[in-house]
């Protein structure tokens, strides 16, 4: 099976309600009507430009609280055959937690696993000690990073993916967003909250978009790099939605896909989808819920594409941590 990869990477610094009017009196008529006014009012919608910008802001803030949390993970991996039936799985809990380099203040998910398919692991707590002792030791900032992404992700063979948690909306991120144009489509109500949804696609290339880990511009801005095997002269866009809070300006919900056109004038098949969804917390920013990782198979023919990998991450609440992870463990 193909691997794919997902690797959001940064260097960021400390950074219309239709009432039935009854005539039942002048008295009557008149309060029917005041409330009408009153709660019928349909919010003002500023410009895309505006929604945007205030989220960019909240989106640096998640970031930067962000780095101070850690969370019980639980993610489950379901492999489906052609008959859509769920043909293997997996289950991975780990204590999700943020690694900053004390190199370079890079920032990025790493991973103690607890357990495998209800199977505890053993020596987790110890284990990851002694791992970072190691990496503090060490001088070579590349080869910390890439021994901090593998140890996280010992078990998740075939899939590899890495930064869906810590890098909320990266298209918003600087280097990206003008690669995109963005739509309010409308408004919502999402968890009693009232939210715009904002509809985005790509609409030019960038190097910080690759369908080939091969060609990542690895220069410490955030990128998005799948690894998915295009045809010939195809194509492959990122599009997707947010659903963002009026009042904060905070992404509640997000949907993203990964699109592949084979030529001008073909219908673009789906092959890469991601929902990930934000719930309150006692903190200043949203916290993950959960997020839905699906890859699909690209069809044959004009066979729709079908499920072939969905991984789920499911989050218990985030705490502040008693231990602080920065190239060395302390107590």
């Amino acid at each position: 099976m193909k691997r794919y990869f997902l690797l959001l990477r940064s260097n960021f610094p400390q950074v219309v309600m239709k009432p039935t009017l009854q005539f039942l009196s002048h008295t009557a008529f008149l309060i029917v009507v005041f409330a009408v006014t009153v709660t019928g009012q349909v919010p003002r919608v500023p410009p895309v430009e505006e929604i945007i910008a205030k989220s960019v802001v909240q989106r640096g803030r998640y970031i930067d609280e962000f780095k101070d949390l850690l969370s019980r993970e639980t993610k489950s991996f379901r492999m489906f055959d052609k008959s859509g039936s769920v043909r293997s799985s997996r289950e991975i809990v780990s204590t999700f937690i943020v690694y900053q380099s004390p190199a370079n203040g890079r920032i990025g998910e790493f991973r103690n696993v607890i357990s495998v398919d209800g199977r505890a692991v053993e020596n987790a707590d110890r284990r990851a000690e002694e791992f970072f002792t190691e990496i503090a030791a060490g001088s070579n900032s590349a080869r910390e990073w890439e021994r901090i992404e593998k140890e996280g992700s010992r078990f998740d063979d075939p899939l590899f993916i890495n930064g869906l948690t810590l890098f909320q909306a990266v298209v918003l991120a600087d280097n990206i967003r003008p690669s995109f144009r963005f739509i309010v489509s409308g408004t919502e109500e999402l968890d009693g909250r009232g939210v715009y949804v904002v509809t985005y696609d790509q609409t030019r290339d960038t190097r910080y978009i690759s369908m080939d880990p091969k060609q990542m511009a690895n220069d410490g801005k955030p990128e998005l790099v799948f690894d998915i095997d295009l045809p010939d002269n195809a194509v492959a866009r990122v599009s997707g939605r947010f659903w963002i809070d009026r009042e904060t300006f905070q992404v509640r919900k997000e949907d993203r896909r990964v699109s592949i056109q084979n030529g001008a004038g073909s219908t673009p098949v789906i092959a890469v989808e991601t929902q990930l969804d934000y719930h309150n917390s006692p903190f200043a920013i949203l916290t993950p819920k959960r997020i839905v990782f699906t890859q699909f198979r690209r069809p044959k023919g004009r066979q729709p594409a079908r499920k072939e990998t969905e991984i789920l991450f499911n989050y218990d609440s985030f705490t502040k941590p008693d231990v602080e992870v920065k190239g060395t463990v302390k107590t």
